[in-house]
């Protein structure tokens, strides 16, 4: 969490789940770096190739003969171990990644099910309040926005399935 943040690490009573300990890094939007357009197609290993990076970065560090066994159009070998090794430590940080994703939404999915089902019956006690003292929702205003954010989702839906149904039954003889 930032400094200064409220938000506790420990787990809540409600969905036993804490506040992220570790954070995924933000990584500012690149736009243009790459795409298939200006790659073009790429390369990509099978599993036995990323599995087995680390012993072939090895070999090729240790070679004393790599110059004299594959000749001088060979690439030097200290750039094809720099590029594999490179390649397979972002292989490696990519699958970290995939299941801290995973790990992630998990935690969130069950998160805000906690947190919805308490802010569910705090909002027939908000509700109530308003309705007897409209004043307030002054004091609250974001309690207002996040009490009512359902309301505009579902208004939406039903203009939705109402247009959809005036354009079926305009289409259908």
């Amino acid at each position: 969490m930032n400094k200064g943040s409220s938000v506790k690490k420990k787990a809540s009573s409600v969905s036993n789940v804490a506040a992220p300990h570790a954070h995924a890094p933000l990584v500012e939007e690149q736009s243009g770096l790459f795409t298939r357009k200006n790659v073009g197609r790429l390369l990509k290993p099978i599993a036995t190739q990323v599995s087995g990076a680390p012993g072939f970065v090895r070999e090729l560090r240790g070679s004393k003969s790599y110059a004299r066994d594959f000749g001088a159009d060979a690439p030097a070998a200290a750039d094809v171990a720099d590029a594999v090794e490179i390649a397979a430590a972002w292989a490696a940080e990519a699958k970290n990644a995939d299941a801290w994703a995973k790990f992630a939404q998990q935690q969130k999915e069950i998160a805000w099910n906690g947190a919805l089902g308490l802010t569910n019956k705090l909002k027939t006690e908000w509700e109530h309040a308003v309705g007897n003292h409209p004043e307030i929702a002054a004091s609250y205003p974001e309690s207002g926005t996040f009490f009512g954010a359902r309301k505009g989702v579902a208004a939406r839906g039903l203009a939705t399935r109402r247009a959809n149904k005036k354009k079926k039954s305009a289409t259908t003889p």
